[in-house]
């Protein structure tokens, strides 16, 4: 098992501080390598033209400390969305990957 966390960010953006608060905890693990993974209505948080004003920063930060960020490809295609509707950074990956991923990780946490 790797002593990694996987993070999950499962709601939308709007309505809620979930997101960001995954993303803020992705920031302040960075040194333990978190995979963020946006899965269901949390592909939302990724999208090019969503108000990402209160967690832009930390998603710069990931990307700087080149931190996973993965968004499932049948939550993408069931919301009709593509990797051109995302933003730069962030990469769509297979339901089993993730997986996968989730099952060799520590521990997994949920927003």
């Amino acid at each position: 098992m790797d002593k990694t966390i996987s993070i999950i960010l499962r709601k939308p953006p709007h309505g809620g501080m979930y997101p960001a608060e995954g993303l803020r905890l992705g920031v302040a693990c960075y040194h333990l390598e978190p995979t963020m993974i946006a899965m269901d209505d949390g592909v939302y948080t990724f999208l090019k033209n969503a108000d990402k004003t209160v967690y832009q920063k930390h998603i710069d930060f990931l990307i700087e400390c080149e931190i996973p960020l993965w968004v499932d490809k049948i939550s993408l295609e069931k919301r009709r969305l593509t990797k051109n509707d995302l933003i730069d950074g962030v990469e769509i990956v297979e339901t089993q990957t993730i997986q996968e991923r989730i099952l060799k990780s520590f521990t997994c946490l949920l927003f």
